[in-house]
């Protein structure tokens, strides 16, 4: 009998402590929870200094400091009023959807935590942010990058014939390191490539391409003959070992660098980059949704936004200006 009153004591006394939990104390729980999950210390500031400004606005509000503000006080309203100081003060929607779902993740680990009952930050309503077309890589660029190996260079066939296909085919950098050499149907022109979902789709092998993997194939078959089996890795180091991402990335990097284009040149936007040039070049946009392996349209559709021919191109067709003006 009497460990039970201990045991519902502690209960109780758990469940007064958290309701009267003030703003800084959850503050100090979730980011000490942030840093025991091994979030970065960046990640960690982030977060620190979002529910800073979100404390300073409740102290004005209430003209109290934040260690006698309840946490379990705090509601949606609130929140909507902080949301509208902070597009007052000139915060882009971009910036203030980045704070509310600051917002989200605190109070959704409080009411894990049972400190709160519902998440006040959930029905907060932001203004649409507008997707940014992707960047992309001019044509000539795109060329400056694919010739920047030179023959000299160890890997050169293999670095060349990674660039290519990874250009002509729109390939994830994932896509590339996961693929094996039974997935180069080179006799039918193409090539099956393993996506997101472990959905297979079949896209056309480029000539150039695919030329690059043969004489790659039979480089490697000389000096790595044990390499060469249809479940083999398709590209490989010149030890035999599987590429990794990271490998890859850096050596689009470095070709990147070789070949003095002003942007970071990272593999994804050699994809963006693909399907910026299938639109310019008049491709629908359903081809290049599957090409690239996009489940939903939309997806795809960002890419007329980035193709400035495409927009030039459709005015010139469709637009009766000149027309009227006769």
């Amino acid at each position: 009998m009497h460990k039970c009153f201990g045991s519902l004591y502690l209960q109780i006394r758990d469940i007064v402590y958290n309701i009267l939990m003030n703003l800084k104390e959850a503050i100090c729980l979730f980011l000490s929870d942030l840093k025991r999950k091994g979030y970065s210390s960046k990640t960690v500031k982030a977060y620190e200094f979002d529910l800073g400004k979100l404390s300073d606005f409740l102290s004005g509000q209430s003209n109290m400091p934040d260690t006698a503000i309840p946490v379990s006080s705090i509601n949606t309203n609130d929140l909507r009023r902080w949301a509208d100081l902070c597009l007052d003060n000139n915060n882009t929607p971009r910036t203030l959807s980045r704070k509310m779902a600051t917002c989200k993740s605190f109070f959704r680990f409080l009411v894990i935590e049972s400190i709160v009952e519902i998440n006040p930050a959930d029905r907060v309503s932001l203004p649409k942010t507008p997707k940014k077309p992707p960047s992309a890589l001019s044509q000539d660029e795109i060329r400056q990058l694919i010739n920047a190996p030179v023959p000299e260079e160890r890997d050169y066939l293999r670095n060349k014939a990674i660039l290519l296909l990874m250009y002509s085919a729109g390939l994830r950098v994932s896509e590339i390191v996961s693929m094996k050499m039974e997935q180069l149907l080179l006799e039918r022109q193409a090539v099956r490539v393993r996506g997101k979902g472990a959905k297979d789709r079949i896209l056309p092998l480029a000539d150039s391409s695919r030329k690059a993997i043969i004489d790659y194939f039979l480089e490697r078959e000389k000096k790595l003959p044990n390499s060469i089996d249809p479940k083999a890795p398709a590209f490989i180091t010149s030890k035999g070992e599987p590429l990794t991402v990271r490998m890859i990335q850096y050596m689009v990097y470095k070709y990147g660098k070789t070949a003095a284009i002003p942007l970071h040149v990272h593999p994804h936007l050699i994809r963006h980059s693909i399907a910026t040039h299938l639109i310019e070049e008049g491709c629908s946009v359903e081809a290049v949704r599957q090409t690239l392996g996009h489940e939903d349209l939309a997806t795809t559709s960002i890419y007329l936004k980035a193709s400035s021919k495409f927009l030039k191109d459709e005015h010139q067709k469709y637009n009766p200006s000149d027309k009227l003006s006769e």
